[in-house]
């Protein structure tokens, strides 16, 4: 009796684990979301905005990428139109 209360236990202490697990993942990651939306629209000259890569990243408005290569997956700096 005392081994299966003991087994329930410990299979409760997991689940709240995990549940705290994915609750913090969930959180961090609608911080990350929230930052990386609420980047400024605005730019200044000195700034510099890398683009293209694997990851395929898109330059501000108003701006274009030019790529380093004719190469998959080159990366390039973004310049005025």
């Amino acid at each position: 009796m005392d081994r299966e209360k003991g087994v329930q236990s410990i299979i409760m202490n997991h689940k709240i684990v995990w549940g705290l697990i994915v609750v913090f993942g969930l959180i961090l990651g609608g911080i990350v979301t929230y930052f990386a939306l609420t980047v400024p629209k605005s730019f200044d000259e000195d700034v510099v905005f890398y683009c293209g890569g694997i990851a395929n990243i898109a330059c501000p408005n108003g701006q274009e990428c030019k790529l380093s290569g004719s190469y998959p997956d080159a990366t390039g700096r973004c310049i005025q139109e």
